[in-house]
């Protein structure tokens, strides 16, 4: 008996919280025609929602949104992914993105080759990564250009 009342409970919540427009005369959701609504329904932006988290709750909403094709969502969950130190997963997320990031992801996770050029241009879309800082170094040091891979080896320190 509990568990009747318990799923009845469940199954009636569900419907019950609609717009009377989505149910039908027995109270459950019923498909709806484009424009047939006469109350709006709010549909939540996941983006939006996710820039009040923090950590991987904030990444995971993102990744909700992409899959759901929320225009934009993509680019924010590679970033997200590569805040949170996973440069392999942030750039595979964005392999088929035109967006400026997936140069520094590609680079961090040692999918694309780090030249001078390439490592300059990742730092300037992304100035307060240590990684990029110590791996210009090393290309420094590599090229046998000791005093700027002190300097870049010493703006890594500084950032952690």
């Amino acid at each position: 008996m509990r568990a009747f009342v318990c799923i009845a409970m469940l199954m009636g919540g569900c419907a019950s919280n609609l717009p009377p427009e989505l149910r039908d005369p027995t109270g459950h959701v019923r498909p709806v025609e484009r424009g047939e609504l006469q109350t709006p329904v709010f549909v939540p932006d996941l983006v939006v929602e996710a820039a009040q988290l923090e950590g991987a709750a904030k990444c995971e909403m993102l990744r909700r949104a992409a899959q759901d094709g929320e225009r934009g969502a993509q680019n924010a969950f590679g970033l997200c992914v590569l805040e949170q130190g996973e440069a392999g997963r942030a750039y595979a997320v964005l392999e088929n993105s035109a967006s400026s990031i997936r140069e520094v992801a590609g680079i961090l996770s040692g999918a694309l080759d780090a030249d001078e050029i390439a490592l300059n241009r990742a730092i300037a879309r992304a100035p307060n990564d240590a990684r990029l800082w110590n791996l210009l170094g090393r290309e420094y040091e590599r090229q046998g250009r000791d005093a700027e891979a002190i300097d870049a080896y010493l703006r890594a320190k500084q950032l952690g």
